[in-house]
């Protein structure tokens, strides 16, 4: 009775009809009858295939609004609506067939409703975009569809996976969130390397694309731009996320950061006409005004201020804002959160053609994105075209080709923090209505000397005279021959290639703080070019067969990969006027520039084996041998495993639980590595300079200290899983996993005699361990009509457990340290302000009160009393003293 009632109450909870909701669990009567004058009523009951009752089956007549809902017992009655003509009665419920019945006249009928097998047989894109069951997968994969994707933003495609995937963190890492082009940090399980990448490898199409290095800039590029914002999401089919080791350790030396498979959509086989989809997005956003920082107008201010300097022992008389300059300012207020934030914008069109024949398949897009970020000018635009073509070119023989070329032009003003800093009393116009363009000086005591800060000035010059443009160009080309030798074994190879070009052209202004040299303006101008190319060779043969019961699969492939890139730039300073920006034009001293260039090579051996028995039992084992040409001579090959099994309780003959259709147990163990490391971190690299020359000839000294030793980092990866069903309406899915990275690849201090002070080399050791929950609840399947709800839980904890020597190290206030997570902060304690005087206090390490920072933090001057020369006139305490208290 138990296990009837928790069925009744879940399926009926999530039983939805316009007309009436049944009653729960209890003894009442949950059957809408209808009244039946004429004699035109059809009742029975409605049951599952195991032959239990259906409470909440939904019964209506088809092309109408009369419809009725199963009590309890899954018994119903429904009026035909009109006498003596037929009419289809449809019986619908949720994880079940629906089935459709034509009914001319009164009678009793009895439906059984099979379960509906789509759940279980979900189509997953595995490792190698091998297309498994769900109820097959054995590791930890998961599956973002397209269904999920179309109403998100169409900017990129890193961020849109935020929130959907349990496990996986996407952090912005730029001050433009809403911008395509700035870089995002993305996370699966956390950070599992100290030096090294801990980005995912990200696949497009069966083809690896760049993302960047360790500090998620594109070597060469001042500015960050994201190759992943390049692609178009509507295009997107599927993303899959490889989490643990039976999905990563086939990628070996890539695998450890987890993979992300991007699937793109393509024409469908048969004889289908012409099908075209256009997209126009027009949307408006609003800068969010609760999080920015409260700072005071220019009436507030100047009253605090006032306070301030007699608090201080000083005469009013002696106020710097006194007689004219006072009236001025006292007429001025500033709001600089609207001189540099407004209202954007993002504009979204698209187009789309998709065929197919019985041996050809077409698909076909283009999309133009704009989006005007809410800092003011701060401009991106994509210009988008994919091709994807698939041809049975015999019976056995099929080929494919996919093409993508897509331009981002980006007119960039970057802002921080800073104009947050400007005082309300301080216009920046000028009288004229040009902007202010005059920077800070920062006076001595005397009055007579100054020193130049920057980051108190007034930005909006920068906004009007700097140039700061960036041009990305990104091409991704495959071509697939799939061989089916015999039935059930194939041999297939794919070839894929990526371009990226990045161009940067930034021109200061004369007229501007960044162009001026010691007071005076110069103007200064920079070029940057970077070029990527990439290319990889991916053959593999696979076999499968079924024998009753027992089924097998197996495939075995070679890999080769090349990557490469090339960066170039160029500067100078000291122009005429700002209307002649090339660089040859620069005083001739002052040009500079530079060029580097990195291979790496990668040859790889792979295998998968996979038995299942009776769709109960599975197991899996990978292989895999990786090459690299990066890492020392010593050291080049490198070895990954992993085995997994999983366990289809549901499907024993002893299992006898209604009310939770479905249980799955899986486990997985192995090792995956990450290579994604500098080339000359192995090998060494030399710097030229004209400080090492030697009677007139330029010399060179080690700037990297070769070690033919060094190695991958490897990651040993536990999974542990749980997939349920509950009712047929709620999916389960819980995983927990440890995951232990050790060789991490760390600089270590070494002796001077060696040219350098620090090696790299393979020490210490970090771990990744959490759990992870999803919940999708199937509320409403129709045929018109879906609604599925996702909630999904994680946690990580991140953990050095061994660093060389114990010794601890990092960066600034970030410190890594044993035991304690690689993301730690060491900041110092904020104790209030004294009410006495309106200074700032800290906490100093024994608990006492200081008002002086440069006690509680190392490297911070002390506070020196001295005026700032603000924009367009004007004066100001030191920031330690005076800024902090009144902004």
């Amino acid at each position: 009775m138990y296990s009837r009632c928790l069925t009744t109450v879940l399926s009926a909870l999530l039983a939805f009809s316009a007309w009436e909701m049944p009653t729960l669990c209890g003894g009442g009567d949950a059957l809408a009858r209808t009244q039946d004058p004429q004699g035109r009523l059809v009742k029975g009951t409605v049951t599952s295939n195991d032959g239990e009752p259906l409470a909440g089956a939904f019964v209506y007549v088809k092309n109408s609004k009369l419809g009725v809902n199963t009590d309890l017992d899954g018994h119903y009655e429904i009026a035909a609506p009109v006498e003596g003509k037929s009419y289809v009665l449809v019986f619908q419920f949720l994880g079940m067939t629906t089935k459709e019945f034509t009914v001319s006249g009164p009678k009793t009928l009895n439906v059984s409703l099979m379960d509906d097998s789509s759940l279980e047989e979900a189509v997953i894109v595995g490792a190698y975009g091998v297309k498994q069951k769900k109820e097959d997968m054995i590791g930890s994969a998961f599956q973002v569809n397209a269904d999920a994707l179309k109403d998100k933003p169409k900017a990129r495609i890193d961020n849109i996976l935020n929130g959907l995937v349990p496990g996986l963190l996407v952090e912005n890492n730029t001050d433009a969130a809403g911008s395509t082009r700035g870089r995002l940090n993305v996370r699966v399980r956390g950070n599992a390397s100290l030096s090294a990448s801990n980005e995912p490898l990200w696949i497009i199409d069966g083809v690896p694309t760049y993302t960047g290095g360790r500090t998620n800039l594109m070597p060469g590029m001042s500015t960050s731009v994201s190759p992943l914002s390049l692609i178009d999401p509507n295009d997107i089919e599927s993303i899959t996320v490889l989490k643990d080791a039976d999905q990563t350790t086939i990628y070996g030396a890539n695998g450890a950061n987890g993979v992300i498979l991007v699937t793109t959509k393509r024409g469908v086989a048969g004889n289908m006409p012409l099908k075209v989809s256009a997209t126009v997005n027009y949307g408006v956003a609003a800068p969010d005004k609760s999080t920015m920082v409260k700072v005071m107008n220019a009436s507030q201010y100047l009253e605090v201020a006032k306070e301030a300097w007699v608090n201080g022992g000083n005469k009013m008389s002696d106020f710097p804002y006194q007689d004219n300059d006072y009236n001025s300012y006292s007429t001025t207020s500033t709001d600089w959160f609207n001189e540099y934030i407004g209202l954007g914008s993002t504009l979204y069109a698209s187009l789309s053609l998709s065929t197919g024949t019985k041996k050809a398949k077409t698909y076909v897009s283009g999309s133009y994105y704009r989006n005007e970020n809410t800092v003011k000018a701060d401009e991106s635009q994509r210009f988008y075209l994919r091709m994807n073509q698939d041809y049975d070119l015999t019976e056995r023989l099929k080929m494919g080709v996919s093409l993508m070329a897509t331009y981002n032009n980006d007119d960039l003003f970057p802002l921080s923090y800073e104009y947050l800093e400007n005082l309300p009393i301080f216009s920046p116009y000028l009288e004229d209505g040009k902007t202010c363009r005059l920077y800070n000086k920062i006076w001595s005591d005397t009055g007579k000397d100054f020193i130049m800060k920057k980051f108190l000035g007034n930005k909006l010059p920068n906004r009007e005279y700097n140039d700061n443009i960036q041009n990305s160009l990104k091409t991704i080309g495959n071509f697939k021959l799939d061989w089916t030798i015999i039935d059930g074994l194939k041999l297939s190879s794919v070839f894929g290639v990526e371009y990226q070009h990045h161009h940067g052209s930034l021109y200061y202004s004369r007229q501007t703080l960044a162009g001026m040299l010691d007071g005076k303006p110069v103007g200064e101008s920079r070029r940057e070019d970077a070029t990527y190319f990439n290319w990889t060779n991916t053959n593999k043969l696979d076999f499968s067969k079924k024998f009753g019961r027992h089924s097998v699969g197996v495939y075995a492939g070679l890999e080769l990969h090349h990557s490469g890139y090339n960066t170039a730039y160029a500067s100078g300073s000291g122009f005429m006027n700002d209307h002649i920006k090339e660089i040859s034009y620069a005083e001739k001293d002052t040009r500079t520039g530079g060029s580097s260039a990195s291979v790496s090579r990668t040859m790889s051996y792979f295998a998968r084996g996979t038995y299942s028995y009776d769709s109960r039992y599975y197991i899996s084992a990978n292989f895999r041998r990786d090459g690299n040409s990066s890492f020392g001579k010593y050291k080049r090959w490198a070895r990954f495993w992993s085995v997994g099994a999983s366990w289809n309780i549901h499907k024993e003959a002893f299992y006898d639980v209604d009310w939770l259709k479905v249980m799955k147990l899986k486990a997985t163990y192995g090792t995956s590595g990450n290579s994604r490391i500098d080339t000359s971190v192995a090998a060494g690299a030399y710097s030229y300079d004209d400080s090492y020359s030697y009677i007139g000839v330029t010399g060179a000294t080690l700037s990297t200290v070769p070690n033919p030793g060094l190695s991958w980092e490897t990651t040993r990866m536990i999974n542990l899983g749980l997939d349920a069903q509950i009712g047929r309406v709620l999916d389960v899915e819980v995983e927990y996993y440890n995951n232990v990275t050790k060789d991490l690849l760390s600089r270590i201090y070494v002796s001077r005699t060696i040219s350098d002070d620090r090696i790299y080399a393979n020490v210490g050791r970090i771990r990744n361990s959490g759990f992870e929950i999803n919940l999708t609840s199937h509320n409403i399947a129709r045929k018109d009509f879906e609604w599925n709800t996702t909630l999904n839980f994680s946690h990580n904890s991140n953990k050095i457990l061994e660093l060389y020597n114990g010794i601890q190290t990092g960066f600034t206030n970030s410190v890594w340290k044993e035991g304690y997570d690689s993301n730690t902060w060491y900041l110092v304690r904020w104790a209030g302000v004294d009410p006495a005087d309106g200074m700032p206090e800290w906490y100093e390490k024994d608990g006492n009160l200081t008002k002086k920072y440069s006690t509680v933090r190392q490297g911070w001057e002390s506070d020196k009393d001295i005026f700032h020369r603000r924009p367009c006139g004007g004066q100001e305490r030191d920031a330690d003293r005076f800024r902090r208290v009144d902004q």
